[in-house]
């Protein structure tokens, strides 16, 4: 205890006035440590906690006791609770769990789950589907993935580091992986565009899981991660900050434009967006274009990056679904490229345009942005950007 009142009285003996003042001076000293609130506390006060260990270190507001962070005198670490009552980044604690019910024990303890909280997660074993953890004992919540669903088989690898955070009812995963060479890829395209069985699919769809199936194959041992999810209702899809550690990136739409004249495309930008290349001779197209008829235009290249035309479909309010993948953005002798793939479907089912589309970027530069806008009206949906790492 070295907390002591620091109204000195006036005429005392010398040694008492001397004891007054050094205690005075030894509460200051030690940020006034006790297991209890000094009681000559104002505001700006500040009280080091030691009722429990970890020790608490605490500012008083004129009210009330605001807890900086936790001081651990035996590790000599300091865990900062950012203005709240819990702590919002734990330290790394190894995994005592098993597979798919992970569990850790970081220092210090938490008493409960606060919505902020940031878990670093490095898995003893590989989860095979629905996954929980456990800190601190308390009771195993959920792990999702952000877009709400379970995490798949080899979303959490013994060979990675994870970050979680708590959203109030469940654990989030920040950066699960997609194991090549593995069923993970179905998370990136949904289960009805992977049914080649069915005849009734635009052969785009098909296309698509065809195409996913070669990069995995291609690129077994490396790794794919959702990077981000966007819901928009307006113009435009961006993807910024690119990182080069990525080999390629892996964009999934389903999206409904506005208006009937109005086309999808791309542009791409070397400065995050500063400013976008916007001239129909930056890119060079190849196309292909399939009717349900079984009529399939493969008309010249031409020189856009247009994923789809505004003449096909030519109404308002339809539905527009499918993928990009980039390639070679970082490659400053190379030539970017975008494969697209896209399909139209009537609101019968009664017609379906589908465009498979290379666009290469006429310039050698190293590109760290791009954009799927709409030319012309606005577009609603959403986009998942995943980056790919090869083996």
């Amino acid at each position: 205890m070295s907390q002591a009142n620091p109204s000195i009285g006036s005429n005392k003996p010398g040694l008492t006035y001397r004891n007054e003042d050094n205690a005075g001076k030894l509460a200051l000293l030690s940020s006034h440590k006790g297991s209890t609130a000094p009681s000559y506390a104002v505001a700006g006060t500040i009280w080091l906690d030691d009722n429990a260990t970890p020790w608490l270190l605490k500012i008083y507001d004129g009210s009330d006791w605001i807890t900086f962070g936790a001081v651990n005198a035996t590790t000599n670490a300091f865990t900062p609770f950012l203005g709240t009552s819990s702590i919002k980044y734990l330290n790394y604690a190894a995994d005592t769990g098993v597979a798919n019910a992970y569990a850790v024990a970081p220092t210090p303890a938490i008493s409960t789950y606060t919505a902020g909280q940031l878990v670093t997660l490095r898995p003893s074993a590989n989860n095979t589907g629905a996954s929980t953890l456990a800190v601190s004992g308390l009771s195993a919540a959920n792990i999702k993935l952000l877009d709400g669903d379970d995490p798949h088989a080899g979303a959490l690898l013994t060979s990675g580091i994870y970050h979680l955070v708590y959203d109030g009812t469940n654990f989030v995963l920040l950066n699960p992986s997609y194991a090549f060479g593995s069923a993970a890829f179905v998370d990136v395209i949904d289960e009805d565009d992977m049914d080649s069985d069915s005849e009734t699919r635009p052969p785009s769809q098909q296309s698509v899981k065809a195409f996913v199936e070669a990069e995995l194959a291609a690129n077994a041992g490396g790794a794919m991660e959702l990077l981000e999810v966007q819901s928009i209702s307006g113009a435009e899809f961006v993807f910024k900050d690119l990182d080069s550690a990525y080999d390629e990136f892996f964009v999934k739409f389903d999206l409904v434009k506005s208006s009937a004249s109005q086309s999808l495309r791309l542009q791409a930008s070397t400065d995050n967006g500063a400013t976008w290349d916007g001239s129909t001779s930056d890119y060079k197209s190849n196309n292909r274009i399939a009717l349900d008829s079984g009529t399939v235009n493969d008309p010249s290249p031409t020189q856009y990056g247009e994923v789809m035309t505004s003449s096909r479909p030519n109404s308002a309010n339809t539905a527009w679904r499918g993928s990009i993948i980039a390639r070679d953005l970082f490659k400053a002798a190379g030539y970017p490229k975008f494969d697209t793939r896209a399909y139209y479907v009537t609101s019968t089912n009664s017609v379906f345009y589908d465009y498979e589309r290379t666009h290469t970027r006429l310039n050698a530069a190293t590109y760290n942005a791009f954009k799927l806008y709409a030319a012309g009206g606005t577009i609603a949906g959403t986009a998942k950007l995943y980056g790919i790492k090869g083996a």
